[in-house]
């Protein structure tokens, strides 16, 4: 994927173009199209507070939405975490 692409979509995001955290957090990981931690998901959305994804992201599991893929470390904790991406 481009980085203008990327780029432009986190833009509309960050306008409120998309109305809220759910949604916000759906499209970001369908658009990178790639497994995402939460924290790497909040530095994406440049949300300060990467529990604010967290808490979201097992409701959104439990809801369908998306799905729990695999453990790595992450690249913005430095730490082994659970990636999530779009369920299709």
């Amino acid at each position: 994927m481009r980085t203008t692409s990327i780029e432009a979509y986190r833009e509309k995001i960050l306008s409120g173009t998309v109305d809220n955290d759910y949604d916000k957090i759906w499209w970001t990981l369908n658009w990178v199209e790639q497994p995402m931690t939460y924290s790497e998901i909040a530095k994406f959305l440049d949300w300060d507070n990467p529990n604010k994804v967290s808490r979201r992201t097992k409701e959104m599991v439990e809801m369908g939405l998306i799905k729990e893929c695999e453990v790595r470390v992450c690249k913005i904790a430095g730490s082994k975490c659970l990636t999530y991406m779009v369920c299709k």
